[in-house]
């Protein structure tokens, strides 16, 4: 079940452009928001976010999912 807290971080996840500072900002464990965005795409049954070692940037889901909750703004 995602909450609030889920869609905020991935609101940061894709403002940073990194797991490890997103999840920083939020006050949790890097793993523990990477555990958070894999539950959010298992639930959704897709990627919210192209990975690599660099970067990490919203897929096209992800950008209209945050449109249509009003969370981009």
């Amino acid at each position: 079940m995602m909450n609030l807290m889920h869609w905020r971080l991935m609101l940061a996840v894709a403002e940073c452009g990194t797991v490890t500072e997103a999840a920083r900002r939020h006050g949790i464990t890097q793993s523990g928001a990477s555990q958070v965005i894999r539950q959010m795409e298992q639930t959704l049954g897709a990627e919210l976010f192209v990975r690599d070692r660099r970067r990490t940037r919203p897929t096209a889901l992800r950008d209209w999912l945050a449109g249509r909750t009003g969370m981009d703004d």
